[in-house]
């Protein structure tokens, strides 16, 4: 593993992390120094020995194809030269981020608590919560808060006072808002 430092163009230095690869096995050396000497080849280098080391491993192939008449009908590609706008896209952004707009603080109306017991009932007799937010003139997401807040502080009261025999089994078990008076198995029968 090597760590090398690299200056960038605004100023900043990186930190950089290289470690070895395994890019491949070879069985002959000699093989494997042509294949380390065509990945560090400059382009027009790089395509004379990739037509050679493709005609290695194939004697025959190699006597009947001429390898000077191969590299003749294969042009070399120009290479084109690195622009900055390249270099500059393979380092990392430095990107502020976005400040959010200021929200202005949403009023919501306030039901009293004579009204909160009113609409409590009215759900609690099985009215849908659109129908009684309407009636209201709250947002139903508002009063499904206030709904739900008051099921758990109902629950909680009703496990506050501790487990009860159950109607039908004698069982002892914990009242629920669903079923106060019988346990969860006989409730289900």
């Amino acid at each position: 593993m090597t760590i090398t430092l690299r200056d960038r163009p605004d100023g900043q230095v990186e930190l950089v992390v290289q470690k070895p690869v395994v890019v491949g096995v070879l069985a002959d050396r000699d093989l494997a120094e042509r294949f380390v000497a065509f990945l560090t080849l400059e382009d027009d280098a790089a395509e004379e020995d990739s037509v050679r080391i493709a005609t290695d491993g194939n004697d025959e192939v190699a006597q009947e194809l001429d390898l000077a008449q191969i590299a003749q009908e294969v042009a070399p590609v120009p290479s084109k030269p690195r622009s900055r706008r390249k270099q500059r896209a393979q380092l990392p952004a430095v990107i502020d981020k976005p400040k959010a707009p200021a929200l202005l603080p949403v009023v919501r109306p306030a039901l009293t608590d004579t009204q909160l017991d009113e609409a409590f009932g009215l759900l609690g007799g099985g009215e849908k919560l659109s129908a009684v937010a309407i009636r209201f003139g709250v947002p139903m997401s508002q009063l499904r808060g206030y709904w739900a807040q008051h099921r758990k502080q109902v629950q909680q009261h009703l496990a506050d006072g501790g487990q009860q025999p159950c109607s039908l089994c004698q069982k002892p078990f914990t009242p629920s808002i669903s079923n106060p008076e019988t346990c969860a198995r006989c409730s289900h029968e």
